[in-house]
């Protein structure tokens, strides 16, 4: 595997790119990690996999900061998929590489967004989305008079 340039994901080259994600890297990165899919509900993870094991971490855990910097995973359901690309995609459009469909809060986004009425445009990436009002029909139970 190649090594990253993990000074690339550095906050100070933007906004695009999270600080929580790049002191881990610093930490803990080696060149064999990667970013893969899996689990019950197909989350990111990033570490080795390891063949009987995968050791690393839930992508979303390193963003927020959650538990231990690294552990060894035995209990994902389904083989781990690699993400195709997962380093050049988010040196390209740092956190939108994690949030594609820009529905998810970071820490520090506060100026993501440049809004014009119904419409917005991802500062860090350059997506353009429109506000759209979606009704969703439902059937409940009433009790009878």
């Amino acid at each position: 595997m190649t090594a990253i340039d993990i000074e690339k994901f550095n906050p100070k080259n933007g906004d695009k790119y999270s600080p929580n994600f790049y002191k881990w890297l610093r930490r803990h990165y080696r060149p064999e990690f990667s970013v893969v899919r899996g689990g019950e509900f197909d989350h990111l993870y990033v570490g080795e996999d390891e063949g009987w094991c995968f050791t690393g971490k839930k992508l979303m855990h390193i963003l927020c900061k959650i538990g231990d910097p690294i552990s060894c995973i035995l209990n994902l359901k389904t083989k781990p998929t690699p993400v195709a690309d997962f380093w050049k995609d988010y040196e390209e459009r740092g956190r939108c590489a994690i949030d594609p469909s820009h529905n998810m809060r970071f820490v520090g986004d506060e100026n993501r967004y440049q809004q014009n009425g119904d419409a917005r445009t991802c500062r860090w990436c350059g997506t353009r989305q429109n506000l759209v009002t979606k009704t969703h029909e439902y059937q409940v139970w009433e009790n009878q008079p």
